[in-house]
């Protein structure tokens, strides 16, 4: 008996050294450290820093491809349209008291011609003539066209106006001459004719990068 509790104590101290016994307070504590803490803090703000910059590059991206397929589709529109009249110029001539006069007016900030056309609606025959008068007004692109009826083409009035595109600060037309020359202004009773193309550079509000358009005139007077 005293011997098997001599052994019975014994093995309960070496067991003691191996598996200490826990304490109140000195036992090991669940949870982080302070260091721990500021780490894990630290890579959650990186993470997300990270996710931020990612989400806004895909926002600019996003705005970016935008504004360049709004960008083709308004230069789709007006390239086609300025570029197929002004092609398709005709030297219409009027009377004016005893003479006839070239129809044309070539200025800085307006161009008006008479073209021909095919398939046309918006009260216009079929097919024929007609005046247009490209200019802007309260800052919107638009053209007036009406059909070749009168000596009257180039009064500022009649026909129907039509608005090609908006948010439009400005324009500037130019009209090349025979020798090649840009002039910003174009008489066609003292050129005794048309230009040979008209360029046209649009001006757009809000930074919008400006849109260059030129057309070679298709019918020399």
């Amino acid at each position: 008996m005293y011997l098997a509790g001599l052994l019975n104590k014994k093995g309960m101290r070496a067991q003691s050294r191996f598996w200490p016994e826990k304490t109140a307070g000195l036992g090991p504590q669940n949870g982080f450290t302070l260091i721990e803490t500021v780490m894990a803090i630290t890579i959650l703000g990186i993470v997300l820093a990270m996710t931020l910059s990612a989400l806004r590059l895909g926002i600019r991206s996003k705005e970016k491809g935008e504004a360049v397929t709004e960008a083709g589709r308004v230069e789709r529109g007006i390239f086609s349209r300025f570029s197929r009249e002004v092609a398709s110029m005709y030297p219409y001539t009027a009377v004016n008291g005893r003479s006839r006069e070239l129809v044309f007016t070539g200025m800085r900030d307006s161009v008006g011609f008479v073209t021909s056309f095919t398939g046309q609606g918006n009260n216009l025959p079929y097919f024929g003539f007609k005046w247009v008068y490209y200019s802007v007004k309260d800052d919107v692109l638009t053209v007036r066209e009406k059909a070749v009826t009168s000596d009257t083409l180039a009064d500022d009035g009649g026909g129907m106006v039509v608005q090609l595109e908006p948010g439009v600060r400005d324009v500037a037309f130019e009209y090349a001459s025979p020798d090649g020359k840009w002039e910003e202004s174009w008489d066609a009773g003292v050129k005794k004719g048309l230009p040979r193309a008209v360029r046209v550079v649009v001006n757009f509000k809000g930074g919008a990068p400006a849109l260059t358009v030129l057309s070679a005139v298709g019918v020399s007077s």
